[in-house]
């Protein structure tokens, strides 16, 4: 899972069968507990163009989890039918621990290709420095999922509130 359980859980998945192909994160830079900006937000990129939400139906993927109007995006889109195999992430530097949870800082999207050596595209809010991203998840880490040839992300549960996105947790592959 990327991040913690916090706020409003809601499945969400790639609508009329499609696959996720990518992710768009905006980052609050003005918060007094931490000593980098963090992800404050989290938009699914989805093949079909639109994301299944609970409670809300379809809706366009430009839909937003997480904190609104975030002034720095970044976004990492796979190429191809590829879609994604998994994240991997760091969480962001605590600089007043009294009101301080865990955020993410850094995002590395896994895009997959031919033999099944993901490409990373890494997310953070500024030019990557030497950071390490500790947490990880890939499809391929499942089971059920690890004989595929290229299995990618489709379904999974969104922890976000008004003020930020909390997490992503993967449930299913295809």
């Amino acid at each position: 899972m990327i991040g913690f359980h916090e706020g409003t859980r809601r499945f969400a998945e790639c609508a009329a069968g499609g696959t996720l192909v990518g992710v768009e994160v905006g980052f609050v830079e003005d918060a007094w507990s931490f000593g980098e900006a963090f992800i404050g937000s989290m938009r699914l990129i989805c093949s079909s163009k639109k994301v299944s939400v609970e409670y809300l139906g379809d809706q366009d993927d430009s839909f937003v989890f997480g904190r609104l109007n975030l002034k720095t995006i970044r976004k990492a889109e796979c190429e191809g039918a590829g879609g994604v195999a998994g994240f991997k992430w760091r969480a962001a530097a605590i600089k007043n621990p009294d009101g301080a949870e865990m955020r993410q800082a850094g995002l590395v999207v896994l895009c997959n290709r031919a033999g099944n050596a993901p490409v990373e595209v890494v997310l953070e809010h500024a030019p990557a420095a030497s950071h390490t991203y500790p947490k990880s998840f890939t499809c391929k880490q499942i089971t059920q999922y690890a004989g595929l040839e290229s299995p990618k992300l489709t379904k999974m549960l969104m922890w976000f509130n008004r003020k930020s996105f909390a997490a992503l947790e993967p449930l299913e592959c295809a």
